[in-house]
């Protein structure tokens, strides 16, 4: 029996984990522990940070003014410059399609 406990010890030290935590049964804390299904759903940010115009141009959130295009990094970000804040931009390429179309600010 003792060689059982050290044993189970000399694991939680090595993972950092309960076994009542692994099974997701209730832990030490009386709270019930989610599975890995339940904690996947992902809510995506907003984005805030500049619009699509109607007219097709990405506009500045901040002052409502369309952006300069100065180029693209390693294919997956696009830099913008603003020049009414005198501010960088940069976007991800994946978020293009989440992008707000507004009539403007």
């Amino acid at each position: 029996m003792r060689t059982a406990t050290a044993s189970s010890a000399r694991e939680r030290v090595r993972t950092g984990v309960r076994r009542s935590q692994r099974s997701g049964k209730a832990s030490r804390e009386g709270g019930l522990r989610p599975s890995a299904t339940e904690g996947a759903h992902q809510v995506l940010p907003a984005i805030v940070s500049v619009f699509f115009h109607t007219d097709g141009t990405i506009c500045h959130s901040w002052c409502g003014r369309p952006l300069e295009f100065h180029g693209s990094r390693g294919g997956l970000e696009l830099d913008f410059f603003c020049t009414r804040c005198i501010e960088h931009v940069t976007l991800p390429q994946s978020v293009l399609s989440r992008v707000p179309v507004l009539s403007g600010v």
